[in-house]
């Protein structure tokens, strides 16, 4: 199981030695997947998982803008538990515009790593919570600063606080 989720890491762990490749964000149907492909099983074994993420995938569709929030996949990694869905959206809410805060200082700073590591930390609790535009902002942020970019990172800071608005508001019209 791992973060890395760059092309080529699924090739470079599986050369490394790995029986197969899970990655963040987590559901629980795709790791019941991967951990039935490698478990004893009585089933065929003709049966082959299509995606490590369990997620479906239609080829030769157009690459589609990613949801506000996607609050059905949130659902289900968590198996359906809307009281502790609440949990984690409200808290992930409160807890987001201070790491939004944090981000900015470390760009105000040029502190590459420390931008890096909070881009990446915005990148992951957004993605637990299936805020695919948020998540993907980060992700771009964060690939800058890895990079050194932090002009191109700080560039894009008015997007992310734009998105984690857009979701604060999608979230609290879907409760």
């Amino acid at each position: 199981m791992t973060a890395h989720v760059m092309q080529g890491d699924r090739e470079k762990c599986l050369e490394a030695g790995m029986n197969d490749y899970v990655s963040k964000p987590v559901t629980p149907q795709g790791l019941a997947e991967t951990l039935e492909k490698w478990l004893p099983k009585d089933r065929d074994e003709g049966e082959r998982i299509k995606d490590d993420r369990g997620l479906e995938k239609t080829e030769g569709s157009p690459a589609a803008e990613p949801p506000i929030w996607d609050r059905a996949g949130m659902l289900e990694r968590l198996m359906d538990d809307e009281d502790l869905a609440k949990t984690i959206r409200d808290g992930f809410l409160a807890d987001i515009p201070q790491q939004i805060q944090v981000l900015k200082a470390f760009l105000e700073a040029g502190d590459v790593p420390g931008a890096a590591r909070q881009a990446h930390t915005i990148k992951g609790a957004s993605a637990n919570v299936c805020g695919e535009r948020l998540r993907a902002v980060a992700f771009e942020m964060e690939k800058a600063a890895k990079t050194g970019a932090l002009t191109a990172a700080g560039a894009r800071k008015a997007e992310l606080e734009a998105q984690f608005e857009q979701l604060r508001k999608t979230m609290n019209k879907e409760k």
